[in-house]
């Protein structure tokens, strides 16, 4: 699979869409290098560049890019580019915090790593309803 990967918010990822089935995603993207059941019942699938996150009926609602994917919001590449963080903060009006993890919500990603320490960075790219069911572990950023 080509290493250029462009969000559409809350829609996917190049010709990747959320709410595609698990079958649909195989036939696209091929089979996963790794598999797992989770204990809060979806299906995680992993793969050279990103791991995916299948939901209740098995439609894929949450992609996680590691540092090594070449991936943009917009124009910004999000892990070459050394000012992608700020910004996205300034693209952004809606923007919550978590741990080590800020949430874009108007953008429709989150970047896990890119504003405190962390040992790695990761971009995550979701659907309307894997946000819905994350928003309560959220609070309101303050830099």
């Amino acid at each position: 699979m080509d290493n250029l990967f462009r969000i559409v918010p809350y829609q996917g990822v190049n010709d990747i869409k959320f709410g595609t089935s698990r079958e649909k995603f195989h036939e696209i993207v091929g089979v996963p290098r790794r598999s797992r059941q989770t204990k809060y019942e979806s299906i995680v699938e992993q793969y050279e560049f990103f791991s995916v996150s299948f939901k209740e009926n098995s439609t894929l609602e949450e992609i996680e890019f590691f540092h090594t994917a070449n991936i943009y919001y917009d124009s910004i590449n999000l892990f070459n580019d050394t000012d992608s963080l700020a910004k996205i903060l300034r693209l952004s009006n809606k923007i919550w915090e978590s741990d080590e993890t800020l949430l874009f919500q108007d953008l429709g990603l989150g970047l896990w790593g890119f504003h405190k320490e962390a040992d790695g960075k990761t971009v995550y790219v979701f659907s309307q309803k894997a946000l819905d069911s994350v928003m309560k572990y959220y609070k309101p950023y303050s830099p």
